[in-house]
């Protein structure tokens, strides 16, 4: 990458069960910060929402790569995802869950290609965010200003530093923003609504509850579980045994401690 001025932010978190492959990854991005992970609590711990970039190698993944993707979208959207895929030529059915993938052996140029087209992708993304939205508060402020003479209302002092460096950024990442870059952006941004909205349906529901079903007879959603979304535990009780499915709004009426059927209001 030759300018990594703008990255003074942002960080790519690489993973690998090899230090001596971490090492070599590391020293291959220059002027980048980066961190290493050889474990899956490792990845837990050191990303963060400054990480706009995150290798993760699925020699890594085992059960929580779902709770991992998720968590990682959930503090930061704009994060950019990379699957490390193994040595063999099989397509994984994770490739479609990502914005990059690539395969063992890793050489350094696809490595610094990769790195360079999603982080731009990444950092783009997540400094458009926020200039609009403190440019919002800023007018907001200005606006309350204008209509209240006492002045009680946070200072714009560190809101326009704030927003002058982050027009400085934008201003540097613009001209190296093609058709391409924009596409690739939309792409990412909806892959990642897509994946933060849908219900986990990997979920094992055997344990649930013995008045509720496991799921929505209905739209066969999982209840009793974290979707970690809007979904939630994927119902609501609106009654005695009686509850309202989070996706299809379809009503269940369970069965009491009675072992009788509850009937619909």
């Amino acid at each position: 990458m030759q300018d990594t001025s703008f990255l003074d932010e942002f960080s790519v978190l690489l993973s690998d069960d090899s230090l001596t492959r971490l090492e070599l990854f590391g020293s291959w991005l220059p002027g980048i910060s980066t961190r290493s992970a050889s474990s899956e609590e490792e990845l837990y711990t050191r990303f963060d929402s400054s990480v706009a970039l995150v290798f993760l190698s699925q020699s890594l993944l085992g059960d929580e790569e779902e709770n991992l993707r998720k968590a990682m979208l959930n503090r930061n959207p704009y994060c950019q995802l990379a699957l490390i895929l193994p040595r063999q030529s099989f397509v994984s059915p994770l490739e479609d869950s990502y914005d990059a993938c690539l395969r063992r052996p890793i050489f350094k140029d696809e490595l610094q290609a990769t790195v360079e087209n999603r982080l731009k992708c990444g950092v783009y993304s997540a400094t458009l965010y926020e200039f609009y939205r403190l440019n919002a508060e800023m007018g907001g402020v200005k606006q309350f200003r204008a209509s209240n003479d006492d002045g009680a209302v946070e200072p714009l002092d560190g809101k326009r530093g704030r927003y002058r460096q982050l027009r400085k950024r934008l201003n540097h990442l613009h001209p190296t923003i093609d058709l391409d870059d924009v596409h690739s952006i939309l792409e990412s941004i909806e892959l990642h609504k897509r994946y933060l909205t849908e219900p986990n349906m990997n979920t094992d529901t055997s344990g649930g509850s013995k008045y509720h079903p496991g799921r929505c007879p209905g739209c066969k959603l999982p209840w009793g579980v974290n979707h970690r979304n809007e979904l939630g535990t994927g119902f609501e009780r609106v009654g005695a045994y009686v509850w309202r499915c989070a996706r299809c709004s379809k009503l269940v009426h369970g069965v009491g401690s009675s072992h009788r059927r509850v009937t619909g209001p």
